[in-house]
């Protein structure tokens, strides 16, 4: 009983007609099928438009259309468009093929999507209609669109503001930094850490005789 009495479908009942060779005849006759979709169309604009205006004088007038005007050729649909705008209505549609680039249209943001297979990625390309000419509308710049200047901040450089530049600044040399340089500096030999080098090496100081040889040792140098 419930579901009987909420079922709004039966509170109402609508008759829609229209105008054709001089006479009003239902809408539900005989038609084509871009007159069908007008007759539908047409009377639910107007639904909307009467429904809004009970809203604020700001609020939205949003109607959302999928794939509108299927079947219908230009001229009908320049006048539909044509229409919305006459009720006042803010609309946002889809369609594969309508540009809505018509001279009852006064102003209209158009988003191009193309998209190629194996891609994983859409393109939109932004036009816009001023009611006369269609011309190609500016790429928003998301690399400004939060720097408070407008300027765009380039990206920090890792090598400098990370770590230092290679380039500049080398890492420190551990042969030099921590021990030294084999090249430069040998480590001390064990053989000649407690005594002196040969003589005549460009290295060791002059050579001086050994307190106490060993048995088989020459007496001025091991």
């Amino acid at each position: 009983m419930l579901t009987t009495a909420l079922d709004y479908r039966a509170w109402h009942e609508f008759g829609i007609e229209r105008h054709q060779h001089g006479a009003w005849v239902p809408a539900t006759g005989p038609a084509s099928g871009g007159e069908r979709v007008l007759a539908v169309s047409v009377p639910l604009f107007a639904a909307a438009s009467a429904h809004y205006a009970t809203a604020a004088p700001h609020a939205p007038r949003l109607v959302t259309l999928d794939e509108a005007f299927a079947g219908v050729d230009d001229d009908s649909r320049a006048k539909c468009l044509g229409l919305l705008h006459a009720f006042d209505l803010d609309v946002v549609m889809t369609s594969e093929r309508e540009w809505a680039c018509y001279p009852q249209v006064p102003g209209i943001a158009i988003a191009q999507l193309s998209r190629v297979d194996d891609i994983a990625a859409v393109l939109v390309t932004r036009w816009q209609w001023d009611g006369a000419e269609r011309t190609r509308a500016p790429e928003p710049d998301r690399r400004t669109a939060t720097e408070p200047n407008g300027h765009t901040a380039p990206e920090p450089d890792h090598r400098t503001a990370t770590e230092p530049d290679h380039h500049t600044t080398p890492e420190p040399d551990h042969h030099t930094a921590t021990e030294p340089d084999h090249h430069t500096t040998p480590e001390p030999d064990h053989h000649t850490a407690t005594e002196p080098a040969p003589a005549g090496s460009p290295e060791g100081p002059e050579p001086t005789p050994a307190e106490n040889p060993a048995p088989g040792q020459d007496a001025l140098w091991p």
